[in-house]
């Protein structure tokens, strides 16, 4: 509804008036004067879930009860929501996708057809779901009978797309879900497709339809798939690339920050995202590239900062799960019990973007004494580990001509870049294409350390140490690609030191050395009993 104000019902989120956030935020009422009650940490009757209306807006009916006028409904109830309702939560900062893929939504109107050429269709024009053979009506729901595309409960919410990393599947995800062929190859009727052109004159002139590689489930030796064929139209398209700075952050496409996990942030929240030494300035054309379901696609790596234990032996139980044997993830009670007490949030904020060795071992003492207190052992191994997840990047489609294989170059806003050949866009050394690399710490930081940063896990049969999430496979979806972002060395005051490295758009695709799926860890073999209890997992 227009007018909704987003930030007062955050405010109310945030107390825990959960209930009032929806009258109080729409203005039909404001919030009652009780307070949390402090001296006993208890909500008192009446906090949160009552509010006082606004009677003016109202129609008192013979029983005494409140009705919104049929008016009232008519101005304010939108049955598809607007753009700006969904990039509070998800573009922006500091909303969702902004911190996972550096997404951003031109507010009030600003229209940037540059950065994202379906600005003018909205959200919905994607998300709202497409009819589907099955039903007859125009629209229609996963589980059958007429769809109300934007309204709940289940069975009528907006489209989501499939992903390797999916934390809110349910059962109408990706059921009828609009892609780009929805649209764009459908000859434009002008309906529901919004007139989309068709590419595939473009496709074919460029030569992106010619049988180049052999299909991943095929052994016969013959080119059998194009280009179009093995790319996801993201991997050409989005480039995010802002015309004007409509944000006020000197670019409109700044974003997907390093999660600085080691303390809070300014305002309190567990994890840092948002201060300016973590963001990327300007995301332009700085995604990354990854296979899913046999396709290459454009990917936004997000890296967390956090802390963990590495004792493996004896067994400590740093955080208290049950599942001793080190790399155990500290719990952020723990973290920012230590960080109270010292006066400190995250390093990357306290730090100003400059962390040292002296810093990063100065709270490591603080940790080990804090773990080792709340386990009763004395021997706590505190370190530093990044975990980069590889997040779908389909946003920030930028316009045709910008297109990788346009003949834009590496730089889709300067004409003197530019390749009279499109193929060089991607074919040559010199460009960024596949050959670039991403930085995963943010613009403004910088970090040096010691031995206190260790690999995030081991993959292929614990055989390689990586910085990656196991889900970072290869275009067959068998081994996990594993890349390490921390093994960069530093001269400080003649002093060698490791520090992080760029993340090669390489590293992502494919392995250095090319192996097969049992290409795992060397065999042992034992004359003793090989111990392996403390690894069990739950239930087994």
């Amino acid at each position: 509804m227009p007018g909704y104000d987003y930030l007062k019902r955050t405010e109310l989120l945030r107390d825990g008036k959960i209930d009032a956030t929806r009258s109080v935020a729409s203005g039909l009422a404001e919030e009652n004067s009780v307070a949390w009650d402090d001296a006993n940490a208890t909500a008192p009757s009446g906090y949160g879930t009552m509010v006082t209306y606004d009677n003016s807006k109202f129609i008192v009916t013979t029983a005494n009860n409140l009705r919104l006028s049929e008016a009232w409904m008519h101005n304010n109830i939108s049955a598809r929501p607007d753009s700006t309702n969904c990039a509070f939560c998800h573009f922006n900062k500091p909303a969702v996708d902004w911190k996972k893929r550096g997404d951003n939504w031109a507010p009030n109107g600003q229209g940037d057809y540059t950065y994202e050429v379906h600005q003018n269709i909205g959200c919905m024009g994607c998300h709202g779901r497409k009819p589907t053979a099955a039903q007859g009506e125009d629209y229609t729901s996963v589980y059958g009978g007429p769809y109300r595309p934007w309204a709940w409960p289940p069975g009528s919410r907006s489209g989501q797309g499939k992903c390797t990393f999916s934390s809110l599947y349910n059962n109408n995800d990706f059921a009828a879900f609009k892609t780009c062929a929805d649209c764009h190859l459908k000859q434009g009727d002008g309906g529901a497709d919004y007139g989309a052109p068709n590419p595939e004159a473009a496709h074919r002139e460029a030569g992106l339809e010619a049988k180049i590689v052999q299909a991943t489930d095929s052994v016969a030796g013959k080119a059998s798939i194009s280009h179009i064929d093995m790319m996801a139209c993201s991997a050409c398209h989005s480039r995010k690339v802002d015309s004007y700075d409509w944000n006020g952050m000197g670019t409109g496409n700044n974003g997907n920050p390093m999660v600085d996990a080691t303390g809070n942030d300014v305002e309190g929240r567990l994890t840092d995202h948002e201060n300016a030494n973590i963001i990327k300035t300007d995301m332009t054309d700085r995604s990354g590239l990854g296979w899913y379901q046999g396709k290459l696609l454009r990917t936004s790596y997000l890296n967390t900062l956090f802390w963990r234990d590495k004792n493996d032996t004896p067994e400590l139980d740093a955080n208290m799960d049950g599942r001793p044997h080190g790399m155990d993830a500290l719990l952020m009670t723990q973290v920012n019990k230590v960080n109270e007490e010292n006066n400190w949030t995250s390093l990357t904020e306290d730090k100003h973007g400059h962390v040292t060795a002296a810093d990063i071992n100065e709270r490591v003492g603080k940790l080990k004494t804090e773990i080792e207190s709340w386990t009763g052992q004395t021997n706590a191994k505190i370190k530093l580990s990044m975990m980069h997840v590889a997040f779908k990047d389909q946003h920030g489609v930028s316009p045709a001509a910008m297109a990788w294989g346009s003949g834009a170059g590496n730089n889709p806003s300067d004409p003197a870049d530019d390749n009279t050949n499109g193929c060089l866009d991607c074919h040559q050394a010199s460009a960024n294409f596949y050959n670039g690399a991403v930085d995963t710490v943010g613009d403004n930081n910088s970090m040096y350390w010691d031995d206190d940063v260790v690999p995030f896990t081991k993959v292929n049969g614990f055989s390689q140490a990586t910085d990656m999430h196991p889900n970072v496979k290869d275009k067959f979806g068998v081994r996990s690609l594993a890349s390490r972002v921390t093994t960069g060395t530093i001269n400080v005051g003649g002093i060698d030191y490791a520090t992080h490295v760029d993340l090669p758009r390489a590293a992502t695709m494919y392995e250095a050395t090319f192996m097969g799926p049992a290409d795992f860890a060397p065999s042992y073999s034992s004359t003793a009993a090989i111990d392996f209890s403390g690894f069990e997992k739950a239930g087994c």
